[in-house]
């Protein structure tokens, strides 16, 4: 009589898919992110070489969450992109989405929203209108450069590779003003000490950061949407305080030179109170 199961391995097999059913989602032990490695308090590289920042840090946290090795590769903001549309890295770290991006970028979930704003320098008196033609600044290939191209198309702008230098051509006299996100600038500002030269004169838009993948790599995206629901809100609401904290910091109104200028001429018109009471 013939064996009810003529082929073991395949029983075993069976056996198998029966108590471990296939989940349908591929599964990732490494995956490169790109991102840019100018753009604090997001991405940036630290005094040794270092990525750091609170994007890289969410990334840490999804690797972590995920058991998956993540590796970052940090570029100019227009490099970034293009790494992860030539195959180079597997997902771009936080980026606003847009129809010129949809076209070869398919995006995930939202990991951050930014407001940017218009910056300009104190001495431009009066509010922004676009039939006042100024030389705005912008970051080349940046969402607020296609923003700025659709939505004033009449003004004057000049596309830097990063926020510093951004912030640095204006602080020269080079631009007028302008477009970058809030966090950033308020970190940048505080590192260079020139919170006084500019002006947040109009709040443009608030937008989500998402992570995005080149078009084919759709089993990617689908292992990256199920793997951020892994990651817990108190940790992102964590690395959140820890970097905004920073960014926000104000730089103190006096420092300590100004301190001590003022304590000595406390103390010189106290002496001279005292010598003109004596004569009299």
């Amino acid at each position: 009589m013939q064996s009810r199961f003529a082929h073991p391995g395949l029983a075993a097999m069976l056996i198998l898919l029966f108590l471990f059913p296939a989940t349908g989602q591929a599964r990732f032990e490494r995956i490169v992110v790109a991102h840019d490695t100018n753009y604090p308090p997001f991405s940036y590289l630290d005094g040794g070489g270092n990525p750091t920042g609170l994007l890289i840090d969410l990334w840490r946290a999804f690797g972590k969450a995920n058991k998956v090795e993540v590796e970052f590769r940090l570029a100019t903001w227009g490099a970034s992109i293009d790494m992860v549309r030539n195959g180079h890295a597997h997902v771009h770290g936080g980026l606003v989405q847009s129809p010129e991006r949809s076209r070869t970028l398919i995006f995930g979930e939202k990991i951050e929203s930014i407001p940017a704003r218009l910056y300009l320098s104190a001495g431009i008196k009066g509010r922004y209108s676009p039939s006042r033609a100024l030389r705005i600044g912008v970051i080349a290939q940046s969402y607020e450069e296609e923003y700025m191209r659709t939505t004033y198309p009449s003004q004057k702008l000049i596309p830097l590779l990063n926020n510093k230098a951004l912030i640095e051509s204006a602080a020269k006299g080079s631009l007028d003003g302008f477009v970058a996100d809030e966090p950033s600038v308020s970190h940048i500002m505080n590192v260079l000490k020139v919170t006084d030269l500019f002006q947040g004169n109009m709040l443009l838009y608030t937008l989500p950061l998402k992570y995005a993948v080149a078009k084919r790599n759709t089993e990617l995206l689908e292992f990256l949407n199920a793997g951020w629901s892994r990651v817990p809100e108190e940790e992102r609401r964590r690395l959140r305080r820890k970097w905004y904290s920073f960014a926000n910091e104000k730089k103190p109104i006096f420092d300590r030179n100004i301190l001590l200028l003022g304590s000595a001429l406390i103390l010189l018109a106290l002496l001279l109170r005292r010598i003109l009471r004596q004569r009299q």
